[in-house]
Formats: structure tokens, C-alpha cells, sequence
């Protein structure tokens, strides 16, 4: 039987081929993130797992373009990556909540979440590019420049991919639905390919992806807003204490970053931000400049812009949308005297020259530090950064274990070196994990609800090197 002829530019399906590897590469990360956290460690399965299938795709893919040279084949190896998306838009719930609760090791559960649900449709993502290189191979003299340009139309779909996925797509679709998109542009380019062969067949199965991809989008209930920056998962609870409703906000499985009540938004609810409140109050008069890294749901930004209207505070936050996503789900309306500083807090302090009167230090991935913000450079930055008398209020999340006081030793380290006075209060709720608010100052703090800590010296981590995340990981494996 004659093949069809394959219709599409063999350079473009190399670039279409490349642009949906990165996307669903990257896709791949965040969906992994709100079950384990987007530490270095996901990224790093996720990268090592595709990697890994897609050079047993390559070889598996080689092999059979040399036995076969079929063109209808990369014909149904795109139907069969769509396939496999959808699939992994199906199950991903229950296996990421499967391993979850099997294993306790972040690594582990990278490995075998990324084996289970990107392996298949990487591994068959990975035949495709051999036969296409094999396909624009007309003749030995000309054999390296036909893959060369397979090669480089590949490289620069993947570029493509990678800055529009990064840059725009995730501000505008969410996770499940950015693979949905990529399932379709299988589909697409199989039609494409060749778009009289086996019509029946493709029809039927294209049918039945729309039909289930659509489902599954709808059955999603959780409400998830996507940034380029951070994926959010937003939702509500009672508090049991008190019977309040209120609305949370989070960016991984460990804890929330922020709450709002909803029947009296100006009200802070978490303990940890009435503290640093508190802490304030007491250890400053009227403060004339605070900056607060990290934004959350701006309910402490908008707590400090009612009892301290004369003051600017700015809030140096990394995700330019999280203030938009405030005002629209947690009741934020932005204060006279609130500014937000889209920016990383660390290269905001290594640039800023205003003095504070109080620095906030409230950043976290899920509940996890950036490393960036456990070292020398830094505390010597935020010491430049405030005033002589200036305080800094510092929100720790740590635990009771061995490992976790080793990780409260270190996020304590850079903070105690640049300040000559430390305070802590501790969360009264604090059992296995919990919220510590730590202050320091040049003078003497007076802090409400002081806790007495024996925190073990550490030497201060250096941008060289700060290995914050084994110490995370570990200390989360004991919680």
C-alpha cells in the first residue's frame, strides 16, 4: 500500500515538536507543585525524569524509523502524545495524592509522580524527532545539513515554548488546561501531517479527547489562579476556635501563606500576623517608611495602612498579579499609602536607598525560604537597607525535630549576625510545626508573648553556597 505523503515542512513539525516538549516540561513542574512544593528538588525530577524517557524515545524511535520509514507513523505518534496528555490531565489527582501519601521523601515523590504521569508521553514524544530526521535525510552529501536544520528548527521551538509558557501562558490558562493545549496541537499537526489518511479512525479518537478533555476540565472544583510567577490555590474554611469563615490563600501543600475573614476583612486572622502587628506597635511609635517582603493577600499591608496612615509602606512583592488577585478574591482594596515593588525582595534590597524604620520578612514558597534570603549578602544588604534603630519582624516556619531546629538555627543565623538583639514569640497552637515570629533591633526589643529558645549557633550560609533546601526537606520529613 502507497504511503500518504506527508504534507507539512518537516522543519515545522521539528519546531511544533520542540515548542510542546517545553511547554509540557514546564506545565509538568507546576502541576507537581501544589502536592510537593516547587522546590529545586521537583525541578529536578521532573527535567531528570523526561530527559531520561525522551533519550529512550530517541533510540526507540531511531530504531524503528530505520526498520519502518513510514511517514504515517509520526502521524500516529502525535495522536498517541495527545492521548497520553489527556491521560495524565485524567490521573494526575490520585497519583500525586497516591505517592503523597506513600512516601515522605520530596525526592521520592518527584521521581516516582513524574515516572508515572510525564515518562509515557515524553518517551513518545521522543520517537517523533528521529523519524523526522530520518524522513529529510535525501541523500548522504547533503545528510548533515538535513540534521542540522531538523536540529535547530527543534532548539528553537523549544525557545519559543519556553518563553511563551513562561512569559504569557501560565498568566493566562491554568495548568490542566496549558496541557489540554498542548494535547490539541498533537492533534492538529496529525491532521495536518496527512489529512485524508485513516479519517474515520483519527476522527473517532480526536472525538473522544475533546470530549474527555473537556470533562475533566470542568470537574475540576478547587479554584486555582495561574501567574507566571506562582500557581494559587484559593479556598475557604471555618476556623474551628472561633466558627469564622475565612478565605486562604496558598502556593503548596504545607501550609497557607494568607487568610481573610470574610465577614470582617480589615481583621487579621492568622497568629502570626497579629504578632508581627504587635510587635511593631510596641517597639516603634510611628513609623515614617516599612517595607513587607512578601505580599501574601496584602491583609498585613492593609492592617499596618490603617494604624499607621501617615506612614509609605511598600510592598516588594515578586508576582505583579498577586495584588490584582487581593482585590478581586480577598476583598483588598489598595490604601492611599501602600505602594507594590514588583520585584524579587532580595535584588530590591541590593538596590533600594531608602532607610527603613521596619522591614517584614514574609516570603515563602509554599512554606519553604528562598535560599537567597538565608545568607551573609543578605542580611548585610537588609542591615544597609533600615534605619539604625530600625526593627526587622521575620515569619519562620519550623518544628519541634532535631532537623527542624537545625533549619531555625540557620534562618536565624544571618538576622543575629546583623542585629545585636533577637526575640521570639512562638505560635500558642504550635505542636509538630508552626509559625515563630522572630525580632531584631539594635536596642532592646519588647516583645509580646516572648518565648525563651535555645536555638544552636550556625554559621552563616554565603551565596556561594547555601544548601537551605536539604535542611528543608529534611525538617518537612519530620513533621
Amino acid at each position: 500500500m502507497n504511503q500518504p505523503k506527508i504534507l507539512t515542512p518537516l522543519p515545522i513539525l521539528a519546531f511544533v515538536v520542540g515548542f510542546s516538549l517545553m511547554v509540557f516540561e514546564l506545565a509538568a513542574a507546576r502541576m507537581l507543585a501544589p502536592s510537593i512544593g516547587g522546590s529545586i528538588y521537583v525541578w529536578t525530577s521532573v527535567i531528570g525524569v523526561i530527559i531520561a524517557a525522551l533519550s529512550l524515545g530517541y533510540w526507540l524511535g531511531g530504531t524503528l524509523a530505520d526498520k519502518r520509514t513510514k511517514p504515517t507513523d509520526i502521524v500516529w505518534l502525535c495522536m498517541a502524545v495527545a492521548v497520553s496528555i489527556v491521560g495524565v490531565v485524567l490521573v494526575s489527582d490520585n497519583v500525586m495524592s497516591l505517592v503523597v501519601q506513600s512516601v515522605g521523601d520530596a525526592r521520592i515523590q518527584g521521581v516516582l509522580i513524574s515516572l508515572f504521569l510525564f515518562a509515557p508521553t515524553s518517551l513518545l514524544i521522543g520517537m517523533i524527532s528521529p523519524y523526522i530526521t530520518k524522513l529529510n535525510i535525501s541523500s548522504l552529501e547533503t545528510s548533515g545539513k538535513s540534521v542540522a536544520g531538523i536540529t535547530a528548527l527543534d532548539a528553537i521551538g523549544g525557545i519559543t515554548g519556553t518563553f511563551l509558557a513562561g512569559f504569557v501562558l501560565f498568566g493566562i490558562l491554568g495548568v490542566r488546561e496549558s496541557f489540554i493545549v498542548v494535547a490539541v496541537l498533537f492533534v492538529l499537526t496529525s491532521w495536518v501531517i496527512a489529512p485524508w489518511y485513516k479519517t474515520a479512525q483519527r476522527a473517532a479518537v480526536s472525538l473522544t479527547l475533546c470530549i474527555v478533555g473537556v470533562a475533566v476540565l470542568a470537574s475540576s472544583g478547587q479554584l486555582v489562579v495561574e501567574t507566571p510567577s506562582a500557581s494559587y490555590a484559593i479556598n475557604e474554611a471555618r476556623v474551628r476556635q472561633t466558627g469564622d469563615r475565612v478565605r486562604t490563600l496558598a502556593t503548596g501543600p504545607s501550609g497557607i501563606q494568607s487568610a481573610v475573614s470574610l465577614s470582617d476583612p480589615q481583621r487579621l486572622v492568622l497568629w502570626y500576623a497579629e504578632q508581627t502587628q504587635a510587635t511593631i506597635e510596641r517597639n516603634t511609635s510611628q513609623p515614617r517608611t516599612i517595607a513587607i517582603l512578601g505580599g501574601g493577600a496584602y491583609s498585613l499591608p492593609r492592617s499596618l495602612s490603617a494604624a499607621y496612615p501617615e506612614a509609605q509602606i511598600d510592598v516588594i512583592e515578586i508576582d505583579p498579579e498577586l495584588e490584582a488577585i487581593s482585590e478581586k478574591y480577598f476583598a483588598y482594596s489598595k490604601p492611599a499609602n501602600v505602594t507594590t515593588i514588583a520585584e524579587d525582595a532580595r535584588s530590591y534590597l541590593n538596590r533600594t536607598a531608602i532607610k527603613y524604620d521596619v522591614v517584614v520578612v514574609d516570603v515563602f514558597g509554599d512554606i519553604l525560604t528562598p535560599f537567597s534570603l538565608s545568607t551573609h549578602e543578605f542580611s548585610q544588604q537588609l542591615r544597609r537597607a533600615v534605619t539604625p534603630d530600625g526593627l526587622v519582624v521575620v515569619n519562620i516556619v519550623a518544628g519541634n525535630g532535631t532537623e527542624c531546629r537545625q533549619l531555625l538555627s540557620q534562618l536565624d543565623a544571618p538576622f543575629r549576625a546583623a542585629f545585636s538583639h533577637q526575640s521570639y514569640s512562638v505560635d500558642p497552637t504550635f505542636k509538630t510545626k508552626g509559625n515563630i515570629v522572630a525580632a531584631y533591633q539594635n536596642t532592646p526589643i519588647n516583645m509580646p508573648n516572648q518565648t525563651t529558645l535555645s536555638i544552636p549557633p550556625a554559621e552563616v550560609f554565603y551565596d556561594n553556597y547555601a544548601p537551605l533546601e536539604p535542611l528543608q526537606q529534611r525538617c518537612l520529613a519530620q513533621l
